[in-house]
């Protein structure tokens, strides 16, 4: 199981880090979070042509943090799979359009990133930031740094859980 968790939050963020590598870097939404804060939802444009040798961009994308299916952010287990108010990781293309695409890019995402306690106002995990959720951005000027943690429970019950890190780079940036 935890190898299988580790597999997931691998390619959760290899599509991610796929998509954000093709930002336009002044398009991320929110910009700039100062710590101890992080961003568990970014807004962003990809490049999608070139018109007169000038870079078009294509509809504004998101990557957030939402509830798994049957969850509700009551601290309880809701969907009766011994873990409380797990998260999922969706990718959204057209965020404006009604018939927007929507894919899951992982599910299991812990309420808390690995080492977190959730609520308590504290740097736990000591990396400078408080009460990071499962999925976190971090702001390091033009670099992004995204952490993951998925979690599950072992066949005796215990909980599992992996933290995954990748340090992103947006390339694309407007033309002045």
């Amino acid at each position: 199981t935890g190898a299988r968790l580790d597999a997931q939050a691998r390619h959760a963020l290899d599509v991610l880090g796929n998509y954000l590598r093709e930002a336009d870097l002044d398009s991320l939404t929110p910009a700039g979070v100062e710590p101890p804060d992080s961003a568990t939802l970014l807004d962003y444009q990809r490049p999608d042509g070139f018109v007169g040798g000038v870079v078009t961009w294509g509809p504004t994308e998101r990557i957030t943090l939402e509830l798994d299916a049957g969850e509700a952010a009551n601290g309880l287990d809701d969907d009766g799979d011994g873990r409380i108010d797990e998260r999922r990781l969706a990718w959204i293309q057209d965020i404006a359009e009604a018939s927007s695409v929507r894919v899951v890019l992982c599910s299991g995402v812990s309420s808390a990133l690995e080492g977190e306690i959730a609520g308590n106002n504290l740097d736990d995990n000591g990396n400078g930031l408080v009460d990071e959720a499962g999925f976190c951005v971090e702001f390091e000027d033009a670099r992004l740094l995204v952490r993951l943690t998925l979690e599950d429970e072992d066949h005796d019950g215990r909980p599992i859980l992996r933290t995954v890190e990748r340090a992103i780079l947006p390339r694309n940036t407007p033309e002045e």
